[in-house]
């Protein structure tokens, strides 16, 4: 066990250590535009339709940097990877989204309190998904073509 985790770490690590950085950086967009629109421009609206808002505002910086910096990928299927991307953004919105109004609208947590624990269990689901959905590395034979 402690074998698989050392080979996990080495096989992974550089990549975890940049999804880290541009999550990091994702959730700033997301958080202060959450913050804009809830504590600024439309402190009277749903807190939830606010969150998913600032979730799409934090989509597009997510895309390219993990593309071009996280996972590399090639720009032979770009156009591929954008839907594969979206597939992943929509389900992950949905999640975020579920789990916001969860935790604020039904069990009544002060929606500061949730914003970190939610992105970080979005995170842990989009690093995967990315990892071995959007991103993947096509096999040897189509590197060749």
């Amino acid at each position: 066990m402690i074998d698989q985790a050392k080979h996990f770490a080495r096989k992974e690590g550089k990549g975890i250590i940049k999804f880290l950085i541009v999550g990091g950086l994702s959730f700033l967009i997301y958080a202060g535009m959450y913050a804009l629109l809830t504590r600024i421009v439309f402190p009277e609206a749903n807190r939830t339709l606010m969150s998913f808002l600032s979730v799409c505002s934090s989509a597009g910086f997510n895309f390219f940097a993990h593309r071009g910096w996280t996972y590399q990928a090639t720009q032979a299927r770009h156009v591929d990877q954008v839907w594969k991307y979206l597939a992943v953004v929509i389900s992950a919105t949905m999640l975020q989204t579920f789990l916001f109004w969860l935790a604020v609208d039904f069990v009544g947590i002060f929606d500061g309190y949730v914003l970190v624990p939610v992105a970080g269990i979005c995170a842990v689901y989009t690093y995967f998904t990315h990892r071995l959905f959007t991103f993947r590395k096509p096999p040897l034979a189509e590197n060749v073509l």
